[in-house]
């Protein structure tokens, strides 16, 4: 309920056994008792946290009758009633409350959403554009409240980003204005580099900001700015939250970036001990321990990422890189037909066949090759190793076809053209 979440107060208050006992006795045997408003809110919050709704509606249906005047109260109910998708009752109380309280932001924002459920999206630009030249400067929780409305209606990422700067310009620019526009970009994944004042403005005043700290590491991150500075505010997140795991995460991969590997370890193995197992953890502490010279440790970190999800490709080619690394190709060969078990996939399907052709096993190679080829495999030199197998084998109108296939992925290539133009010799 978006606006429901954000109207209402301190979800964490609690009513006293009294005020909840006279709401059952009104709720059970239709006892008159009075409420006054901040005991009907107080009850409101409580309700909506316990997700008790029919509650909630006898609640807000009371509260109307009592105080017809408050906008307050209906602008819940219709809220609530859009949510149970009681929707012409809704529109019904929306176009109420636009005829009593036109200028009202929550109505107004309700209407939105009247909009919206009726497909009006020209109408419901407009709309949203007049709310935010009416209502500038928004304070904090109308802005807060609007860049959520518009990730939620809209898909379209130029869409989203076009408007989370439109609010974030009608707002006050509080440090906190600039908080919930960092994270709505971020929500929406329309970061640009240019953000990194914005950052450090809101930081100047929100010290202890634990989630924007760690924010601003995965904007420095994400386009390649300044890994010192970032490992310098991981530092002062780790000391003002020792288990921070996110925290923990991002100092492993930059100090696994800059090839302190047993480091990064280090910092793993917390990630490790603050959540559950995980296939990338592992795969990230094998990496490490085989750029460290490590391979046998490498190998059982690989091993460890494959037992905790079968279906974990990268480290599955891990493995097998790992073990022609070491010249072992039978082991190579081993763990790729274990992993096909577990995962029947064309890049498995092509490493298997390279795999027997070093072993001269030209039948299974070519029956590998063939797997990858049905799962879409179209690789230049995949083909051209097919045909070459296919005509090993005088399957000559095989390779034919996929020397044309090839033909029409590369056209002009010199290894396809030599060996598609003896067909045409014949």
């Amino acid at each position: 309920m978006i606006i429901l979440a954000h109207y209402l107060g301190d979800m964490n208050r609690q009513p006293s056994p009294a005020l909840l006992r006279k709401f059952e006795a009104y709720w059970q045997y239709g006892h008159e008792a009075s409420f006054d408003k901040e005991e009907l809110v107080l009850l409101e919050e409580y309700f909506y946290n316990q997700g008790e709704i029919d509650k909630l509606f006898r609640l807000l249906e009371l509260a109307m009758a009592l105080y017809p005047d408050s906008a307050y109260f209906m602008i819940h109910y219709a809220q609530l009633l859009m949510e149970s998708e009681r929707h012409d009752e809704a529109k019904r109380v929306i176009r109420y409350l636009m005829l009593e309280y036109p200028r009202h932001f929550y109505v107004q924002l309700l209407n939105m959403f009247y909009m919206l459920d009726e497909g009006r999206y020209d109408e419901l630009s407009r709309a949203l554009d007049d709310l935010l030249k009416n209502f500038a400067p928004l304070d904090s929780e109308q802005a807060e409240l609007l860049f959520d409305f518009v990730k939620w209606i809209y898909e379209d990422e130029f869409a989203t980003r076009k408007w989370l700067y439109k609010i974030f310009q009608a707002s006050a620019k509080t440090p906190k204005d600039i908080r919930h526009f960092l994270f709505s970009m971020d929500d929406a994944s329309a970061f640009t580099e240019d953000m990194e004042p914005l950052f450090l403005e809101a930081m100047q005043h929100l010290i202890y900001d634990v989630p924007l700290h760690l924010l601003y590491v995965k904007h420095l991150k994400q386009f390649g700015k300044s890994l010192a500075r970032a490992r310098e505010f991981l530092e002062v997140v780790l000391l003002l939250e020792p288990d921070n795991a996110t925290a923990h995460l991002y100092m492993a991969e930059l100090l696994e970036e800059q090839g302190q590997f047993d480091r990064a370890i280090i910092h793993y193995n917390h990630v490790l001990a603050l959540n559950d197992p995980s296939a990338s953890i592992y795969m990230r502490m094998g990496v490490c321990h085989e750029k460290a010279g490590r391979p046998s440790d490498a190998r059982q970190y690989y091993k460890l990422a494959v037992e905790e999800d079968p279906a974990f490709l990268p480290a599955w080619h891990a493995l097998i890189q790992l073990a022609l690394n070491q010249d072992d190709i039978d082991r190579a060969l081993s763990y790729n037909l274990d992993a096909i078990d577990k995962i029947p996939n064309r890049k498995l399907y092509e490493s298997l066949g390279y795999l027997f052709l070093q072993k001269e096993f030209y039948p299974s190679a070519l029956k590998a090759y063939e797997e990858a080829y049905n799962l879409g495999s179209r690789d230049k030199n995949i083909l051209l190793v097919l045909h070459d197998l296919y005509e090993k084998n005088g399957e000559y109108h095989r390779a034919r076809q996929v020397i044309e296939d090839a033909h029409w992925h590369y056209p002009g290539d010199k290894d396809i053209e030599s060996r598609r133009k003896k067909y045409y010799s014949w």
